[in-house]
């Protein structure tokens, strides 16, 4: 469907991806995105917002991990440490795509009620004086600099108290980069920070 630059609609689409994907064996997965890979990675116009609608049927058929698992390893196979995921690459879109949809109902109740507080609030915290297009006055900036540190800390200690909600598939996930970095990355002495980044 999406090599053929024809518009489809999302329903037969998403129809019929997960038909294809959802045989026995799975083993068109490896084959499909190894296609994409390249096409995604260009951004081409044939493969518009892929990586949502692959995201939502891996999620669907309960084969997340390892369609992740392939990616990561094919990305790390063609990569070197200090670009690891940092590309517009199909694996890095897959992660974006499926953090999006995992993580939506976690990121809406443990950041939800800040972010209205904080939006309510109509406190500014611009305190650099070009991207306010105004001038500051360094008692202004100074009360900004304060303001805005006590929000980002209150957003932080949202972050580090709810580490048990995050969604079991996103520390899976997490779990599969770390494994998979360090085993590529095995004899280098920063192989931990390499994965942890």
């Amino acid at each position: 469907f999406y090599m053929s630059g024809k518009d489809y609609p999302r329903e037969e689409v998403y129809g019929a991806m997960t038909d294809i994907l959802s045989q026995r064996s799975f083993a068109m997965c490896p084959a499909m995105l190894t296609t994409l890979a390249p096409k995604v990675a260009l951004e081409e116009p044939t493969v518009p917002n892929i990586e949502n609608a692959l995201s939502q049927v891996f999620i669907t058929l309960n084969q997340t991990e390892k369609v992740i698992g392939w990616c990561v390893r094919d990305q790390l196979v063609r990569t070197n440490k200090h670009e690891i995921f940092r590309e517009n690459s199909l694996t890095s879109r897959l992660m974006q795509a499926t953090f999006r949809i995992a993580g939506e109902e976690y990121l809406r109740s443990t950041f939800g009620a800040v972010v209205t507080e904080l939006l309510n609030s109509k406190v500014n915290l611009e305190v650099d004086p070009i991207a306010s297009n105004t001038t500051i006055t360094p008692e202004e900036e100074k009360e900004r600099a304060q303001a805005l540190k006590e929000w980002a800390t209150k957003f932080v200690d949202r972050l580090y108290t709810s580490t048990e909600g995050v969604p079991d598939l996103m520390k899976k996930l997490l779990q599969i980069v770390k494994e998979e970095t360090v085993k590529k990355f095995d004899s280098d002495p920063d192989k931990e920070n390499i994965a942890l980044n």
